[in-house]
């Protein structure tokens, strides 16, 4: 028996022990096993690579229920960061909106204030003198508020395209 004929038959024992549910997933496995058997083939390693993988139904089975899960909580745990990153993005891109808005309206009042006593800071709307308050960015508030705002929709922006495309999926 030829190469090509015991790499088609160990993937037709393969892909019959997968179960019938997963068949976006088998087919990925399938067609990864038989593109590294047919390189092992071409380099005259098909059987060592064979007995490498070991019986079709073993190799398959590590590809079943307990991958899939782990798959899934993987799936579940990356989107749950994108999300937290989403959100905490957009609160930030709002919040310097706002600043910028407001630096336009009233500039002398707001900025980034740092306290020479204790060393906290303020973003946004500090009234009246305060000799403890230094402003940082001065003139730059603007700037600095407009571009932190768009940075923060670009990674909105970033992971809204993700969770479309890996729905499509």
């Amino acid at each position: 028996m030829n190469d090509a004929a015991r790499i088609e038959i160990y993937l037709i024992k393969m892909r019959t022990a997968f179960p019938p549910c997963s068949n976006a997933d088998t087919d990925d496995v399938i067609r990864e096993t038989k593109s590294h058997l047919l390189e092992r083939s071409a380099e005259g390693r098909l059987e060592e690579a064979l007995s490498a993988l070991g019986a079709p139904e073993q190799y398959a089975a590590k590809f079943s229920d307990n991958s899939l899960i782990q798959n899934s909580l993987f799936s579940l745990a990356e989107i749950a960061f994108r999300m937290s990153l989403s959100v905490c993005a957009c609160v930030i891109a709002v919040i310097f909106l706002i600043a910028a808005i407001m630096e336009i309206a009233n500039p002398a009042d707001v900025g980034l204030w740092i306290s020479s006593v204790d060393r906290h800071f303020v973003l946004g709307l500090y009234e009246g003198a305060n000799p403890n308050l230094r402003d940082v960015l001065g003139p730059l508030m603007l700037p600095a508020a407009l571009l932190t705002s768009g940075v923060c929709f670009v990674i909105i922006y970033g992971q809204a395209r993700w969770l479309m495309g890996r729905h499509k999926s």
